[in-house]
């Protein structure tokens, strides 16, 4: 004791000596303070000293004294990093973020906490929950963004102009996890509140906002025309706030529409303005967005080698920037175009990635896509069970939209291919009535071809051909690819009735040979225009042209798997060809249907090829 008492009388007192002493130490620690080995290893030593004193010390000193964690630096931080954040710039926003994590050591989805509890701005508060918000939001937390979208309304009362903005904003954000989680009741009804606020304080980017959740809302629910009107509302809006990165995601949603309608080249268009705007603004996620919509584009003209490098490019930005949702649905397309190139396994983990994703998130429409999409997977693997079982709870998912429509259609895909053609036009005729109800007319020519066809195997040639004109009328000038197959499967019809019901007037080859030279498609439609010109060139006598033609095409279908354009290929080619190749997939009959044993049965019988025809016979008995 006596030691201490002479310290404190020698040196603490304020001589000379102890003055100097004391500025001398302080200075030793400074420079100690500045190598970050010892700065750390203070700080894990005087870390729980250190909060119990911030827990503690500003309740002795004046309220107006108490200095809130969030100072004024770091909300001016915050509104920075905001500001990057709203532009899609993530790596400038992370960087921001970071400065204050440095200084708070808290996360940000805790720092509206810490902002309640210690800063007396409440609108401040109710800021940083919303920023708390977007970052749940885009990490794929859901109900924890609701969450603090919630405390940051309750914060917002004020008839002030910031804080309504602060309010709207809130609620629009709210707008869109419930659209997304299938509650487009709430959805709705919350983006027109917040559209009325940002209207009436000439908010533009704020309108522009729910402009576009409204044209999403009704997208998704098929209504293409009032979606597109949304959408140009909302560039226009952008526009007037002069926001390029506004415009740019518009032009996005305005291609998915003409997408969706079959325009593909008014698609593209759109897709390659909103790619350059967000490439001269270094926009990571625009970039990839676009990069997405790409895919969609090629997958829809059937170039799936390059949609699936473009999948796998887009997730891996999505990835970066922890966007939950996208690379949800990254995942979901990913499994799609991987089950068009017949890679099962590598599909199936794609779809299950997107499901967990989903569960998580609590996206019902993405689960219903989810399961659309493993359907589409077992019809593929020829287990028509379990593709029926996810098309019906797909179909049980989904509202009646366009989606519900597809479903429908496939499910009617699958009764047709074994056989059950009833079921299958009931499937058929209930998706065309949504698509009609719907005004859309891509799905609703696609349905009625399905039906004309349906028809045509049946025997029903004058239906069929009701069905095909009408297809070809329900399409606009702008549906050139559509236009292309409804051409063939007329044709085809034609040259159907001249082979089965013996019908060989001039005028029918005339018009047939019309309908070739008007056909013009994708790559995927060669096989089948080869096809109708070989059994053209066969009516008109050209046996070697006709022979070439069916045996390129025949190839096609073979390594494709088209069993039912097989079956036809054979018959045209006459009785050796057939009963050699019916005899050649005896090796994949067990995985197919009595629908492709019948009419190959039948067709061995018709052409005498009696090897084939006791085959036949005996696995149509095994199979039933």
């Amino acid at each position: 004791m006596d030691f201490f008492a002479s310290l404190f009388q020698d040196i603490l007192l304020p001589n000379a000596t102890g003055i100097f002493f004391i500025l001398f130490a302080l200075a030793l620690a400074a420079v100690l303070l500045t190598r970050k080995n010892i700065r750390l290893g203070l700080k894990s030593l005087t870390m729980p000293l250190t909060g119990w004193l911030q827990a503690r010390v500003p309740h002795f000193l004046p309220f107006k004294k108490q200095e809130s964690v969030f100072n004024k630096e770091i909300c001016s931080v915050l509104n920075q990093a905001r500001g990057f954040r709203l532009k899609g710039q993530f790596t400038e926003a992370k960087s921001m973020y970071q400065k204050v994590i440095d200084k708070v050591e808290i996360y940000l989805d805790e720092a509206a906490v810490v902002f309640e509890h210690e800063h007396d701005d409440k609108l401040v508060c109710a800021q940083a929950y919303l920023d708390a918000g977007h970052d749940c939001q885009n990490r794929g937390e859901f109900s924890h963004a609701l969450e603090h979208y919630r405390h940051s309304r309750e914060l917002t009362s004020g008839a002030d102009d910031k804080s309504k903005i602060c309010h709207a904003s809130a609620t629009s954000a709210s707008a869109f996890i419930h659209h997304v989680q299938g509650d487009d009741e709430s959805a709705l009804q919350e983006f027109n509140q917040a559209r009325q606020v940002f209207e009436q304080l000439d908010e533009h980017l704020g309108v522009a906002g729910t402009y576009k959740g409204l044209a999403r809302i009704s997208y998704v629910a098929g209504h293409l025309q009032d979606a597109l009107s949304y959408y140009n509302s909302a560039y226009s809006e952008y526009v007037e706030a002069n926001d390029s990165f506004g415009q740019a995601q518009v032009r996005l949603g305005i291609g998915g529409i003409y997408l969706a309608q079959g325009l593909t080249e008014r698609a593209q268009y759109e897709f390659d303005q909103a790619y350059d705007i967000f490439k001269s603004d270094s926009n990571l996620r625009g970039l990839a967005s676009t990069i997405f919509n790409y895919a969609l584009l090629d997958l829809d003209r059937h170039k799936v080698a390059t949609a699936l490098g473009e999948l796998q490019t887009a997730n891996v930005f999505f990835t970066f920037i922890e966007s939950k949702f996208e690379q949800a649905n990254a995942y979901l397309l990913l499994g799609q175009s991987l089950i068009q190139t017949m890679k099962l396994d590598d599909a199936e983990a794609a779809l299950e990635k997107a499901y967990r994703l989903y569960k998580k998130m609590g996206v019902s429409s993405g689960l219903a896509h989810v399961d659309y999409s493993r359907g589409n997977l077992k019809l593929t693997a020829n287990k028509h069970t379990l593709a029926r079982q996810y098309y019906t709870k797909a179909i049980e998912r989904y509202p009646n939209n366009l989606s519900k429509a597809q479903a429908l259609r496939s499910l009617g895909n699958s009764y047709f291919i074994t056989g059950d053609f009833q079921l299958a036009e009931q499937n058929y005729r209930t998706g065309l009535q949504i698509c009609m109800n719907l005004n859309s007319r891509k799905d609703e020519a696609k349905l009625r071809r399905r039906l004309g066809y349906l028809a045509m195997v049946q025997g029903n040639f004058e239906e069929a051909g009701m069905f095909f004109n009408s297809s070809l009328e329900s399409l606009t000038a702008d549906n050139p690819e559509e236009k292309t197959l409804g051409l063939l499967y007329k044709a085809m019809l034609i040259i159907e009735k001249c082979y089965d019901i013996s019908e060989e007037l001039t005028e029918n080859r005339k018009t047939a040979f019309e309908y070739h030279m008007q056909s013009a498609g994708e790559d995927h439609h060669q096989a089948l225009r080869l096809y109708i010109y070989g059994r053209y060139y066969l009516l008109k006598g050209k046996h070697f042209t006709a022979r070439e033609c069916l045996l390129t095409a025949k190839s096609h279908f073979e390594l494709n798997n088209q069993l039912c354009w097989l079956f036809r290929c054979y018959y045209a080619l006459g009785k050796n060809e057939l009963e050699s190749g019916l005899i050649n997939l005896s090796a994949h009959t067990r995985e197919n249907s009595l629908h492709y044993l019948r009419p190959g049965y039948q067709l061995a019988q018709q052409m005498q090829c009696h090897r084939a025809t006791s085959l036949f016979k005996i696995l149509i008995e095994q199979l039933r």
